[in-house]
């Protein structure tokens, strides 16, 4: 009994510090820090091996659209959706702009980015015609 019980503490008082654990996990996206317009940067370098293979790049003129949503919700924050966002440059690692950028406000309120290509005009609530 004695062994017992010098082993269930000792064991015990490891599996409380192991449950420790922080619960607030890096979703992948940043917060904005201050309050504007938008603007995206893509980078298809990181998909190498495609890349490779068949010299995926962007190309000037190429346009995706564009979505703020409210990440509890999944329901667009702003006024604007399927915002057009167009590339002025070529090559694997671009910028877009837009000449109605999607404004964020920084209330606090955690928002979701999320873009589609090629852009179409067309899209309604997340279909893709």
């Amino acid at each position: 009994m004695k062994l017992f019980h010098s082993l269930l503490y000792p064991l015990l008082g490891g599996l409380f510090c192991l449950s420790c654990s922080d619960d607030e996990q890096d979703s992948g996206t940043k917060q904005p820090t201050t309050a504007g317009e938008v603007t995206f940067g893509v980078d298809l370098t990181g998909f190498s091996t495609r890349v490779t293979q068949d010299g995926s790049s962007w190309n000037d003129g190429d346009k995706i659209g564009t979505y703020v949503l409210d990440m509890k919700t999944l329901e667009p924050v702003t006024e604007a959706a399927n915002v057009p966002y167009v590339c002025s440059e070529e090559g694997a690692s671009v910028s877009f702009t837009s000449t109605t950028p999607l404004k964020v406000q920084n209330d606090g309120t955690p928002v979701k980015f999320v873009a589609y290509y090629p852009y179409n005009a067309d899209v309604r609530n997340f279909n893709y015609p």
